[in-house]
């Protein structure tokens, strides 16, 4: 092929290079432009995205521990009774009493952190299901004001 050829078949590829390249670059700046806004919004209305949130919820911790506790005490009394015998009967029993309460526990923790959350995963301000509602006192009219 000679160098006459080669000048159109070189004109030809730059468009269908640069056109997708540039394509390309516009859709991610608009992208871009967009989660700054979805961010900002978010911020203005004091939610978390779900992209910025830790992964080790309260919930999520009580749960790991509620699992891994269990795990490692039933794992070490198998380890000393291997050794021991018949001598790690007491180290069993005591493995299954970790256990047992590990569980119990860690799954209340999760259970209350769960229920401090509302349903976009934001924390409440401090209220349970037992506090008594806010209200307004100037919104009732008593009969003592009217004088």
């Amino acid at each position: 092929m000679n160098s006459s050829g080669l000048i159109p078949l070189v004109a030809l590829l730059i468009p269908i290079i640069i056109v997708p390249v540039a394509i390309g670059c516009k859709l991610a700046q608009r992208r871009r432009e967009l989660e700054h806004v979805e961010r900002m919004r978010a911020l203005e209305l004091g939610r978390v995205l779900p992209m910025d949130e830790p992964w080790w919820t309260p919930a999520r911790i009580g749960v790991a521990t509620g699992v891994v506790v269990p795990i490692l005490a039933i794992a070490l009394a198998l380890q000393a009774s291997i050794e021991l015998g018949e001598a790690a009967t007491p180290i069993q029993g005591i493995a299954g009493l970790i256990g047992i309460c590990s569980v119990l526990s860690s799954s209340l923790l999760a259970a209350r952190a769960r229920s401090s959350e509302d349903r976009n995963g934001k924390p409440r301000g401090g209220e349970s299901a037992f506090d008594k509602p806010a209200y307004d006192p100037d919104a009732f009219d008593v009969v003592g004001r009217r004088g």
